[in-house]
């Protein structure tokens, strides 16, 4: 990147490629064929380390930031994540029609685009989404090194969405909720604990 220069020789891959993705050491590369199959090579002698078995017809492909995990999108829409150096696959997959993926610094988040154009958010150690979908007409998005932001862009331009935690908890969930929950809602959803409002 400093001379502009190309590194290395080149090398093709049979059937050519849809998108590629970098381990975040460097040294590994991961490839979308544009048969959707999912191989991974040495990128400093371009040697093909393996395929990822279980991932064909992929859509997209990203490491986490360890490069220890792979997500891939399957042709039944859905997230995978895959262990890069056994293949193991990691949970039960998750998400609908997703088309695009992308860690966030500290691994902990998934970011996804949808069919429906819309950013979402995942916690990978549930796989839970996180909070409502973000954005209309998405067509990228990136999170900011320190995993506070997210940029999504598309035809309406970029934006940006905090996605920090929020400082104090209780005070976020109390302005989401609007307010404590009622007696009757508090014996209807927590019977099993003695009623306490919460919220101012």
């Amino acid at each position: 990147m400093a001379t502009r220069t190309q590194s290395g020789a080149s090398f093709t891959i049979h059937g050519g490629v849809f998108t590629v993705a970098f381990s975040s050491d460097g040294k590994t590369l991961a490839t979308v064929g544009n048969d959707g199959t999912v191989k991974l090579w040495d990128a400093s002698i371009h040697n093909l380390i393996g395929p990822l078995l279980g991932s064909s017809e992929a859509s997209a492909v990203a490491f986490n930031p360890e490069g220890k995990t792979l997500a891939t999108v399957g042709n039944d829409g859905k997230v995978h994540l895959r262990d890069a150096a056994t293949n193991a696959q990691i949970g039960a997959p998750f998400g609908t029609d997703v088309q695009t993926v992308a860690f966030s610094p500290d691994g902990k988040t998934l970011a996804t685009i949808g069919s429906d154009l819309t950013a979402r958010l995942w916690d990978l150690a549930t796989h839970a989404q996180i909070e409502p979908p973000l954005g209309k007409e998405v067509s990228a998005l990136a999170f900011s090194p320190d995993g506070k932001t997210l940029a999504t862009a598309g035809p309406g331009g970029t934006q940006l969405w905090d996605i920090s935690p929020p400082n104090n908890l209780l005070d976020a969930v109390c302005a989401i909720a609007g307010g404590s929950l009622t007696r009757q809602e508090w014996s209807t959803y927590i019977p099993s604990e003695p009623f306490q409002r919460v919220c101012p």
